[in-house]
């Protein structure tokens, strides 16, 4: 796994071995707040790169709906999940190139735009 070389960067596991994920998505987790960037700075780099990221998914407890019914709550492990994930490409016809790619996008944002 490429992204293991990666200090800042936690992949997601699965603790029940007899858990079978579907993998629809890739996220890997990031504590910004210990970090010299923030998740915006990332992606944005990302994007301008032509690598489409996207958050998955708000906190129940934060939507519109579920605040107005249920009111104002504060579920910290929901939140700190929230704050540090991104979901990366990942899809049935996503070739090696690509992947690499995106792992060189990575390196390279560490490398010269944080400087890490």
């Amino acid at each position: 796994n490429k992204l293991k070389e990666f200090d800042f960067i936690k992949i997601t596991q699965h603790k029940n071995i007899n858990e079978i994920p579907c993998w629809h998505l890739f996220q890997i987790l990031i504590d910004f707040e210990k970090q010299p960037f923030s998740k915006a700075k990332l992606v944005n780099y990302l994007k301008k790169n032509k690598i489409e990221t996207q958050v998955h998914y708000i906190p129940l407890h934060l939507q519109p709906y579920y605040k107005k019914k249920y009111g104002s709550m504060y579920l910290p492990n929901a939140e700190s999940f929230y704050d540090k994930v991104l979901s990366i490409p990942f899809f049935s016809n996503l070739k090696f190139n690509e992947i690499d790619y995106v792992v060189d996008k990575l390196t390279s944002f560490k490398n010269n735009v944080v400087g890490i």
